[in-house]
């Protein structure tokens, strides 16, 4: 090998073409060395695109599982308001109902005191009517007997009276009778 640089040395034609070749092999082997380095390079952002592309995809399928549930408690809290929104509405008719129902209930109470009163006032009239009743019931019963009474006693005088007619008739009778007689006589 000493020769073969001995002749190059030599030869200026021969070493500046080995020259150029020791460039030429130098600029492939840098070449070579900056492919590999590019090619390190890219494939090292290749696995890192990769893995942050399965970081990713993991990622966005977390997202649309979060995405899925989200939906899903926005729809069940869709329905619950609507729910809410329904009881809402049922509750202020049942609230308007309740204070129909207390209103009605108030006169109802009033209506009912006043017919507490008034029949409150029936039952002390009807007591005073049953006491003048009484009253009147004594009293018819004693007119009825004091009345029975004056029957009784008037069938006797219209008894004697009569009697007294018949008598004072056959009395009359008799003195006609008897002035007739003496009259004849």
């Amino acid at each position: 090998m000493e020769e073969l640089i001995q002749k190059i040395s030599s030869d200026p034609l021969l070493m500046l073409s080995s020259a150029i070749g020791v460039v030429v092999v130098l600029f492939v082997v840098l070449v070579v060395i900056i492919a590999y380095m590019r090619i390190k390079v890219y494939k090292e952002r290749y696995l890192n695109t990769n893995l942050d592309s399965r970081e990713r995809e993991q990622r966005i399928e977390t997202l649309e599982a979060e995405v899925h549930r989200l939906n899903r408690e926005t729809m069940e809290q869709a329905q619950q308001l609507e729910l809410f929104s329904k009881t809402k509405i049922t509750l202020m008719k049942t609230r308007e109902t309740l204070e129909t129902t207390q209103k009605t209930l108030a006169e109802e109470k009033q209506e009912h005191a006043k017919v507490i009163m008034a029949l409150d006032t029936l039952k002390e009239k009807y007591r005073v009517l049953q006491e003048e009743h009484e009253k009147t019931q004594k009293g018819y019963h004693e007119l009825a007997e004091e009345n029975n009474k004056l029957r009784v006693n008037n069938a006797r005088l219209l008894m004697k009276i009569d009697r007294e007619d018949q008598m004072a008739s056959a009395l009359q009778e008799r003195n006609k009778h008897t002035d007739d007689d003496g009259k004849m006589s």
